[in-house]
């Protein structure tokens, strides 16, 4: 048996920029997104390596998060923009089983709450298609499904000298703010 119990914190950024020349948008600066990043969990592996499993929380809390938004009048050109104060917080586990060496079966799952703290900005209309300027905070997280569930199984054999891999695999979203 063999478990690492661990906590991490850690600060990030990504770099501000300056929006493309859109025809009818004037150009924009774009600040810089700064994060702290706090995160617990364990990592196991247990009866000969055989079976493992990692279970993780976490909390990020974002200042002047950079959003795309995509100019529909502008033939869909992608800018950025800055939210202002957002947060996000969950929890993941994964788990690994081999029974023989031959076949791996893995499963994973998410959980995730996000949430713009203070985001005014720019939204589009669902039936026209023009932009206009609205207060989003509250909202959740653009593309931050707040349920994710993974599995899949694989198998190798050898032709040869040459080893070959097989496997399936599926994916499910609960789905996601855009």
């Amino acid at each position: 048996r063999d478990t690492l119990y661990y906590f991490k914190y850690s600060e990030g950024f990504k770099s501000g920029n300056y929006n493309p020349v859109l025809i009818l948008e004037p150009v924009t600066p774009v600040e810089p997104e700064f994060i702290k990043a706090y995160e617990i969990g364990l990592k196991g592996e247990f009866f000969d390596r055989s079976l493992g499993f990692n279970f993780a929380g976490f909390f990020y809390n974002y200042d002047d998060l950079q959003v795309q938004i995509v100019s529909l009048v502008n033939s869909g050109t992608a800018r950025l923009e800055n939210a202002g104060n957002a947060q996000v917080y969950g929890a993941e586990a994964q788990l690994a089983f081999a029974p023989i060496e031959q076949l791996r079966f893995n499963l994973g799952a998410s959980w995730m709450e996000s949430e713009y703290k203070e985001y005014v900005g720019t939204g589009y209309d669902q039936t026209t298609g023009l932009a206009f300027t609205g207060d989003f905070s509250g909202n959740e997280l653009n593309r931050a499904p707040s349920l994710t569930v993974s599995g899949d199984v694989t198998t190798h054999f050898y032709f040869g000298d040459d080893r070959l891999e097989a496997g399936v695999s599926i994916y499910h979203a609960s789905g996601w703010n855009f």
